[in-house]
């Protein structure tokens, strides 16, 4: 048993040497390289520009754990698990990883000391900036980022269309709505709702740019600003999806306050968010509560009770909560 426990914390403590290496796996797309068949590292090394030795004792310790396996000559060839970091494979978790291992996403979890010593952003200590502000600087970034939003966006849309009754809506805004995945699934199930998707400039601008995302989606407006200064007014439903777990409780008032401000009497505000159960411990949430304190400002996330005190103080009354979602109403 004692031995059975000290090799989980060894796994967990060299956890993040694997996670590297199946970034560099996705960063240079050798998943895809080798889905036609086997290459020597000698091939591999060419078409992705790296150093020959270097990237087959990269390789080697990959296959180790069953992400590529070794042939003789120092060929390799897929597995199981690389056909899953291909870029085409409907998990899309080649994207993920790689946004999950980029320098604005690993780099705060370096300083989370920091962050439980003064209980603030280790990505501001790092960056000198909140991570919204890098990503209006970083196109690049910004783009894997709302990539994998969307990824997360169709997850939740799935799960909230199943439990959620939209119908009762003429229109509605998706708050920090990325891409539009979840503002697209809603209105193609629901032919009469118009919608409205507000986001950062950055973001929305790509958007327009993606003429096939839009030109069947008439129903939808797209419309740039700060949800810290305003949001579009007169929508009978707000959609914030994993926004208000990115801030403090200052910070996720100002944007309540800003929708409660813009919307009809009677509207509803809808929080998609992970709602922490009181004694019960999900290592899913718990996780990412932790993450939300190293990379955002002051985020975390939260119980039913501090959800209804947030709505209340925004004037809002805390109409339902589930297990994915908070209801508000005006």
């Amino acid at each position: 048993m004692n031995s059975e426990m000290k090799d989980k914390l060894t796994d967990i403590i060299y956890s993040y040497r694997k996670a590297q290496l199946l970034y560099i796996a996705a960063k240079l797309g050798i998943a895809d390289i080798l889905l036609d068949g086997p290459l020597s590292s000698r091939d591999i090394s060419k078409k992705t520009g790296t150093d020959e030795d270097t990237l087959y004792r990269v390789l080697r310790a990959l296959a180790s754990f069953g992400i590529f396996n070794e042939k003789e000559n120092k060929f390799f060839e897929s597995t199981v698990y690389s056909k899953l970091l291909a870029s085409e494979h409907p998990s899309r978790l080649n994207k993920e990883i790689i946004m999950r291992m980029e320098e604005y996403n690993w780099k705060p979890w370096g300083e989370l000391l920091y962050s439980v010593k003064t209980g603030k952003s280790a990505f501001k200590k790092i960056f000198g900036m909140n991570l919204f502000k890098y990503l209006s600087e970083n196109l690049q970034a910004s783009q894997t980022f709302n990539e994998c939003m969307d990824i997360y966006s169709e997850v939740d849309a799935d799960n909230i269309i199943r439990s959620y009754d939209f119908s009762v809506f003429d229109k509605i805004a998706d708050i920090g709505g990325g891409y539009g995945k979840l503002l697209i699934k809603i209105l193609k199930k629901y032919k009469k709702i118009k919608g409205v998707l507000f986001d950062m400039p950055t973001v929305i601008d790509e958007k327009k740019r993606n003429e096939k995302a839009i030109k069947n989606n008439e129903r939808i407006e797209l419309i740039s600003g700060d949800f810290f200064k305003a949001v579009p007014s007169d929508c009978d439903l707000y959609i914030l999806r994993r926004i208000i777990h990115d801030w403090n409780d200052r910070h996720a008032l100002k944007i309540l306050k800003n929708c409660y401000k813009a919307s009809v009497k009677g509207s509803r505000i809808l929080l998609i968010e992970q709602v922490i159960s009181n004694g019960i411990s999900c290592e899913k949430v718990m996780l990412n509560d932790i993450h939300m304190l190293v990379q955002t400002i002051e985020g975390r996330e939260r119980t039913e009770e501090e959800y209804r005190i947030l709505l209340n103080k925004a004037g809002y009354k805390l109409n339902k909560v589930e297990v994915n979602y908070i209801e508000g109403i005006k």
